[in-house]
């Protein structure tokens, strides 16, 4: 009686688990849509104005260089 119990028990936390298992990898796959949406949205800005990107890549070294220098005083 009690070894159904424990089997009954462990097929019940192995199906809890795969639900959450499988509800984890959904919103995994909705999450990686969505960055290749940003991605595809993002090389569509570069190739229509590479000049913008430019400018990013600019203001980015600028703020990088400004954390730097407040870190070293």
């Amino acid at each position: 009686m009690l070894g159904v119990f424990l089997l009954n028990t462990v097929r019940s936390y192995e199906r809890e688990s795969a639900a959450t298992a499988l509800t984890r990898v959904e919103e995994l796959t909705e999450e990686i849509s969505v960055l290749e949406q940003r991605i595809r949205n993002l090389e569509s800005i570069a190739s229509i104005d590479p000049k913008s990107v430019e400018d990013l890549y600019d203001q980015s070294t600028a703020a990088s260089a400004r954390n730097r220098n407040r870190t070293r005083i």
